[in-house]
């Protein structure tokens, strides 16, 4: 049985090259209707904190998660 590829978080700039290593990338995981699922990476903590609080005034339980990528 073969083991899943790992999968890697990188913010895309806005050229579409990514990001320096070490940078700390921004997700919003959500939970609503028994479902997990996530949105981003953001390299700006405020908009990722911006986009959670949407969900939140919406009833969408909603929290952001850093990463070092």
């Amino acid at each position: 049985m073969r083991t899943p590829k790992r999968k890697f978080i990188r913010p895309t700039s806005l050229d579409g090259f990514g990001t320096k290593n070490n940078e700390i990338v921004y997700l919003v995981y959500t939970y609503d209707s028994n479902r997990l699922s996530s949105e981003g990476p953001y390299d700006d903590q405020e908009l990722a904190i911006v986009n959670m609080r949407k969900l939140l005034l919406n009833g969408i339980c909603a929290w952001v998660v850093s990463y070092n990528a």
